[in-house]
């Protein structure tokens, strides 16, 4: 994704990794603004599952990427032409390995609890927030573009959590004020077993820890004064 004026601000702590990256400067939105005109957060898109990508599915299709590039790579002729199957060969292999199977579990992501936290901090400093349907004000949409516990690698047992969160917001007028994201990944791990005990106690932790610590990154991208805190 090509960014302008890129800005990116990785903040760390012992439990979690947040990298927010902003893709279109936003000015300052003052806190008379915000109180004269409201904000308007649409629902959330994006936010009901947690893809669960294991260690099986990884493996499995891994073994098929390898049959497909065996297949392919034994009608070259050249070396220019094994290169390129072989590099044709990678990009199935890694397609099969993000497409093979995934399970998909009830859990909402990091997305509404960081919304929630928004909307809370705005409401605090006499900021109207409306109904989402209301559409008047300021206009923000929060969607959760990536939320997945993914196994770690080939000859590991831990998962991690990785997520991305992409937020846009708009001028009462219609106009463009501003796009960001917060990605990265929960930097504990822990074996699947442990991350879905408790009806996935962990993950849920982990989603209220992300959000609101996203929730701050986010208001300071988009210039919203007042509540990056």
């Amino acid at each position: 994704m090509q960014m302008n004026k890129k800005t990116t601000a990785c903040l760390l702590s012992l439990a979690l990794a947040v990298c927010s990256t902003q893709a279109a400067a936003a000015e300052a939105v003052s806190i008379d603004a915000l109180r004269a005109g409201g904000i308007t957060f649409e629902p959330v898109k994006g936010a009901k599952n947690v893809a669960v990508k294991t260690k099986g599915q990884r493996m499995a299709a891994f073994g098929i990427g390898m049959l497909v590039g065996n297949a392919m790579g034994s009608g070259a002729s050249n070396p220019q032409d094994a290169l390129e199957i072989a590099q044709q060969a990678g990009n199935l292999t890694q397609q099969a390995i993000d497409d093979y199977g995934h399970q998909r579990v009830g859990l909402l992501g990091p997305a509404p609890v960081m919304q929630d936290a928004l909307q809370q901090r705005l409401a605090e400093i006499g900021v109207p927030v409306h109904a989402a349907d209301a559409a008047v004000g300021y206009r923000v949409q929060v969607q959760q573009k990536v939320w997945t516990l993914e196994y770690e690698g080939m000859f590991k047992d831990d998962y991690h959590l990785a997520y991305a969160i992409d937020v846009s917001m708009k001028t009462p007028e219609g106009k463009k004020a501003g796009r960001t994201t917060c990605t990265g990944q929960f930097q504990q791990v822990r074996p699947l077993p442990e991350w879905q005990a408790d009806e996935y106690a962990k993950v849920v932790e982990a989603a209220t820890a992300i959000g609101a610590e996203c929730a701050g990154q986010v208001a300071k991208d988009l210039g919203l004064v007042g509540i990056e805190g």
